[in-house]
């Protein structure tokens, strides 16, 4: 008996092919699958073009959107696989659901999500709630939020408004030499080049730059508050889980700030890095499914 974790995104897709007890027996690795980015049929053509050729029991589709603005496709997604041969119990879920399960075998806890987008949702006796993942304009502690802020730092810097040691790293990452330089490579793909910036900011920050600091701590704050809210709202009172996941944890400065602010929050709270394939989660998942 096999089960299928796959594990999608905007920058690839993860399908993981595991026995009964969650050994990962082999992965395959394709292009993205987001129905943000691609839509649902071409979603479907990549997760479809990664199938293996074992009979399944049981899988679990992780994906981004699948509690927001996809919510009411899940079981559309789920048919789409079945009519291109995905055999058994098939669920499409978040892929919050999926870090988070990739790390914990809790069924209750929070993951706290801050990549190039931040999201915060939190599982507890049956209930959900969450804040962010509203996207690039909104997703506050995000690398595209504090890659924005830094990006407005370096401007100021080039216009002698303000100084920050962040101009010269930037000048010197990217090999250009002037700030019209700068603005020209950053439009021409904002996506791509904003959340690179918030790099900058941790390198900065280590050298002791204090609007490098400034930035982290506020991105910090902000996605604190997200995490707050979530907690206030399952009334987390006993120790729990909290899955940090996401490039920005990678700032040694942004995760102790806020680690730290999390523990002044809640103190019973247990904060875990998430380290493992975030497919590990979804092959939990599917494992999940088949005594469900």
């Amino acid at each position: 008996m096999y089960v299928l974790g796959i594990d999608g995104g905007a920058t690839k897709t993860t399908v993981a092919l595991a026995d009964q007890k969650g050994n990962i027996l082999s992965k395959e690795v394709g292009g993205l699958s987001s129905p943000r980015n691609i839509g649902i049929e071409a979603t479907v053509d990549v997760i479809a073009s990664l199938f293996p050729q074992e009979k399944i029991s049981s899988s679990f589709v992780a994906l981004p959107g699948m509690e927001e603005e996809y919510s009411d496709k899940k079981d559309l997604l789920a048919d789409m696989l079945k009519e291109r041969g995905l055999s058994g119990k098939i669920v499409v879920g978040s892929d919050q659901l999926c870090a988070f399960r990739s790390t914990t075998t809790k069924e209750d806890g929070v993951v706290v999500i801050a990549g190039t987008g931040s999201v915060v949702r939190g599982w507890k006796e049956g209930r959900q709630f969450a804040c962010g993942g509203w996207g690039y304009l909104a997703d506050e502690g995000s690398a595209f939020y504090i890659g924005l802020d830094v990006f407005r730092a370096v401007t100021k810097d080039v216009d002698k408004r303000s100084k920050t040691a962040m101009r010269d790293i930037v000048f010197k990452e990217w090999s250009i030499s002037c700030g019209r330089e700068m603005q020209k490579k950053v439009y021409s793909d904002f996506k791509k080049f904003i959340p690179q910036m918030s790099l900058f900011a941790d390198m900065a920050a280590k050298n002791g730059d204090s609007v490098a600091k400034e930035i982290l701590q506020k991105g910090s704050r902000e996605l604190l508050l997200s995490f707050w809210r979530v907690a206030q709202e399952l009334q987390f009172k006993e120790d729990f889980d909290v899955v940090l996941s996401g490039g920005m944890f990678c700032s040694e400065e942004f995760l102790f700030l806020f680690k730290e602010g999390v523990f002044e929050l809640c103190p019973h709270a247990n904060t875990v890095i998430q380290k493992d394939d975030p497919v590990r989660g979804a092959v939990a998942l599917a494992l999940d499914n088949l005594i469900s």
